[in-house]
């Protein structure tokens, strides 16, 4: 089994979001989605799952809506609750620099 991960030479440019655009590529390559799941709306659905249990659900985010702490999906479902994950490799947020447990446990299994 092969795994390729693609991208333009100029989105390595040295520009803000360089450094994280490597890494949140992989993510996808090892499985991974955004940490809000397949929406873009600005509301909480079911929809806002990145299906990992210990993401908390969020809506998208980015710019300067990711320098607040909030919980932008407060008490929706039973998935994990909590502050939204601003600095998740997975987010579009400029401050990307973690994974939670459970996405490095999907991309060790993707590899598998």
């Amino acid at each position: 089994r092969r795994l390729s991960v693609w991208m333009r030479a100029d989105i390595l440019d040295g520009g803000r979001d360089s450094p994280k655009t490597l890494p949140h590529e992989l993510g996808h390559a090892l499985g991974l989605k955004h940490t809000w799941g397949h929406t873009s709306e600005g509301h909480c659905t079911s929809g806002n799952s990145d299906h990992v249990a210990d993401t908390p659900q969020n809506m998208r985010a980015s710019g300067s809506a990711c320098d607040d702490v909030a919980d932008t999906c407060p008490g929706f479902g039973v998935r994990m609750r909590g502050d939204d994950a601003h600095a998740n490799v997975m987010g579009y947020c400029r401050h990307k620099r973690d994974f939670t447990y459970g996405q490095m446990v999907r991309m060790m299994e993707t590899t598998v």
